[in-house]
């Protein structure tokens, strides 16, 4: 891959596009429109006798930050709107007749073995029994610098080609691991990407079914001026009650933003790093990350690399789709609010890198909106901490001498409140703040939001969810601004930071040692999250709507095969409990994928979330660590001294 100038001229669009374009000027004038009318309104509740120069900082701020949320009830608005008047979702069809060949991959880091390989087996397994394995292949490209968890993954894998001989796995690991997962998905290109058409990228903890990934080659194959299709992921495995509210949350209002995001996106969509498909060729000629001038935190290697790579491609012409009608993508989520504070740390950085992309000569100028989100995904942290400290500046520094009274008439001249204007601005705010939540009661009330019946679950689960989300946003605005500040204080990036995974029983550990002691008082409000790991079902009286309840089963090896099993001792709370990672033991990775279309209905059924797939990829006993050999017969080469790679494959 050649890494692309910063600044280029722009390419001509491969084919004419009538979507996207006009689109966007419709939700740039109602959130403009609507951030003019409040900023009037504060305009005229600062003060009676004038606004003085702070004041005008305050209403600065505001607006920027009403600016900000204005635009996403306005996406929310037509993503409903999509909703409402769009067509019922087709069932994908049952064969895949193509030509092209797709590469699976699955970057490593540090991972547990057992969890990613299952996985892939999962996902491998569904598309052998859906007739159309032979046209995908399945990469594991580990960047793992851990030797116990190397040996752990090179067992595993030799576990898993013995155990499944009819599936098609490929294992390479770096031991160089330069420019991160942008390098270790360049480095595959770089190697082995002229071997394939397209390639569907995952994360260590995402999935997506067998009749996703057929839709995605067949609309690959049906559109060629396409290189990339992102499909919009629904968390899944939750286990507290941080994830669980996370989990609700992106089920309800998901869609209403996916379908609005892709109305006025259109051709130049945005690319989020996992779970899309994309055109090698294409992504190998004009997608090469350039270096940012200066040095770090803000130049350097670009560490968000997703955003960048869309736009690139968007730049040579090409198209970049946000396919938010395609079901059966999944990703896991932090488990808590400390480890959702620990991701954002390390995103930080990556996002403020951005803010030197945005002046980028070539973009097109949704590429540019869509990384100046990604910035305010982040900074409008920052400017609601500048709000807030303001306000208080001005709350706290009226002039306590302040006399109402002239020299021209002896009665007081008292400053005139205007309770409407505070009112009027108190409702729309707050009709802008919660639209996606109002917006998704309509379209359930309506029968029009996906995956969700009329059941009287949904409003309480919206509730509660309302209620923690509330609780916890502060909380985050405040991590969220010291990582900012820390980011941009120090002259080198720290190394990344690890994340805990949903199935991570030593995160919570990990982060509150981390933690010094006066940002954990900020954190104390996920102890609850962090505490109850357990089954909330069961173990808190808290239930929460339309969150399935667990269900117990016998295992077959086969995975995504599940036989009902009355027996209490076949518990799949039991199946996910893995050993701790530094051991070789036998192990079962416990993935969520759907056995049947049926099982994924609706969220709010009590079949939902019961199809829990898991394979066995150990045999019993303790595994040998395996010894590297030079075999010739091997497909690649099995060492690279130059680029420091080791290669195995099964066919």
């Amino acid at each position: 891959m050649l890494q692309q100038p910063l600044d280029a001229v722009r390419a001509r669009p491969l084919v004419r596009e009538r979507d996207g374009g006009y689109r966007v000027g419709v939700v740039l004038l109602a959130a403009f429109g609507l951030t003019a009318f409040a900023s009037m309104q504060m305009h005229d509740l600062l003060s009676p006798f004038g606004v003085s120069a702070l004041e005008w900082v305050l209403l600065a701020l505001f607006a920027l930050n009403f600016l900000w949320i204005s635009a996403a009830a306005s996406t929310a608005a037509i993503g409903a709107m999509v909703l409402l008047f769009a067509r019922r979702r087709r069932a994908p069809a049952a064969e895949l007749s193509t030509k092209s060949r797709t590469a699976i991959v699955f970057p490593i880091y540090n991972e547990d073995p057992a969890g990613v390989f299952g996985a892939a087996e999962a996902v491998l397994d569904e598309l052998h029994a859906a007739g159309v394995c032979d046209r995908f292949e399945c990469f594991f490209l580990s960047d793992t610098n851990n030797p116990e968890r190397a040996l752990a993954e090179e067992a595993v894998f030799n576990a898993l080609r013995e155990a499944r001989p009819e599936l098609t796995f490929h294992y390479r690991r770096r031991t160089i691991n330069r420019v991160r997962k942008s390098g270790n998905i360049e480095d595959f290109v770089h190697r082995w990407g002229d071997r394939y058409d397209y390639m569907i990228v995952f994360d260590a903890d995402s999935l997506m079914s067998a009749d996703a990934i057929c839709e995605l080659v067949r609309r690959m194959d049906n559109q060629p001026a396409t290189a990339l299709i992102q499909t919009l992921p629904t968390l899944i495995r939750a286990q507290t009650l941080f994830a669980r509210t996370q989990q609700f949350a992106m089920r309800a209002y998901g869609p209403i933003f996916g379908a609005g995001l892709s109305w006025w996106s259109g051709g130049a969509g945005n690319y989020w790093g996992h779970n899309a498909i994309i055109r090698v060729a294409a992504f190998a000629a004009h997608a090469g990350l350039p270096d940012l001038p200066g040095k770090a935190p803000l130049g350097g290697p670009i560490l968000s690399h997703d955003f960048v790579e869309a736009a690139l491609l968007r730049r040579a012409g090409w198209r970049v789709e946000i396919a938010w009608d395609i079901a059966g993508s999944y990703e896991q989520s932090p488990p808590t609010l400390a480890d959702m504070m620990a991701r954002d740390a390390r995103w930080i950085q990556g996002n403020l890198q951005h803010i030197r992309v945005l002046g980028a000569h070539g973009f097109d100028g949704l590429s540019r909106l869509h990384i100046a989100s990604g910035v305010m995904g982040y900074g409008s942290s920052l400017l609601w901490a500048l709000l807030l400290i303001v306000g208080i500046v001005l709350a706290a520094g009226e002039d306590p001498g302040l006399s109402y009274f002239s020299d021209d008439s002896p009665y007081p001249m008292w400053p005139v409140s205007d309770a409407g204007n505070g009112l009027s601005l108190a409702l729309l705010t707050a009709v802008v703040v919660l639209a996606p939540k109002w917006l998704s009661l309509l379209l359930w009330t309506a029968g029009r939001l996906p995956g969700w019946s009329r059941s009287w679950r949904f409003p309480v689960g919206m509730f509660i969810e309302l209620l923690l989300s509330a609780v916890m946003a502060p909380v985050q605005m405040v991590s969220q601004t010291i990582g900012i500040v820390r980011t941009l204080r120090v002259t080198m990036a720290d190394g990344p930071r690890r994340i805990a995974r949903a199935d991570d029983s030593t995160g919570q550990a990990r982060s509150a040692c981390s933690c010094r002691t006066w940002r954990s008082l900020l954190q104390s409000a996920s102890v609850p999250s962090c505490s109850m790991r357990r089954n909330l079902s069961g173990r808190f009286p808290l239930r929460f709507p339309c969150w399935p309840r667990r269900r117990r089963h016998s295992w077959s090896p086969s995975v995504c095969r599940l036989r009902p099993c009355s027996s209490r001792r076949c518990s799949s709370r039991r199946s996910a409990q893995f050993p701790p990672s530094r051991s070789l033991r036998s192990r079962r990775a416990a993935v969520w994928l759907p056995a049947t279309r049926r099982a994924f209905r609706t969220p709010c059924s009590p079949r939902s979330g019961r199809a829990r797939a898991a394979t066995s990829l150990t045999d019993t006993g303790r595994l040998a660590p395996m010894t590297f050999t030079r075999r010739l017969d091997w497909c690649w080469p099995g060492w690279n001294t130059r680029s420091g790679t080791i290669a195995l494959s099964a066919h």
